[in-house]
């Protein structure tokens, strides 16, 4: 538990396995969300509370397939990022503030997987996932 907590003074040999473990450990603890939830993607808004009490440092916007798709398979994910096209007839924005992160927009609009084509998704396909760090 001392070489676990950090507060150990003696010096001591460690095997390499071990500090790549207490490394990873850390990593991942780090880097996960501290919000994060999964919902049916809607047209129109969808928002969710995060509870964090402050503009979060980082936020991501993903959306998942739970029904194949224009070429995508049940767990795919694609990152969102506010986007429109030229004239304004489609596109997305996504956004977060002190209290709520969502993302706005009647349709999304992707690349077929095979990657050719801009179509909009079947909006019951997919899940919107929201994720936010403090």
């Amino acid at each position: 538990t001392t070489w676990e907590g950090g507060t150990g003074t003696l010096q001591s040999l460690v095997s390499p396995a071990n500090l790549k473990a207490a490394i990873i450990a850390l990593y991942s603890e780090a880097s996960a969300p501290d919000f994060t939830t999964q919902t049916n993607f809607n047209s129109g808004v969808t928002t969710a509370a995060h509870g964090l009490g402050a503009v979060p440092s980082r936020w991501e916007v993903k959306i998942v397939c739970t029904l194949s798709n224009l070429g995508y398979a049940v767990g795919d994910v694609i990152s969102l990022t506010s986007h429109n096209e030229g004239s304004g007839a489609r596109g997305n924005t996504a956004s977060v503030s002190a209290t709520n992160i969502q993302i706005a927009g009647n349709s999304i609009y992707i690349i077929a997987k095979a990657g050719s084509g801009v179509t909009p998704i079947t909006n019951s396909s997919w899940d919107v996932i929201l994720e936010c760090w403090k």
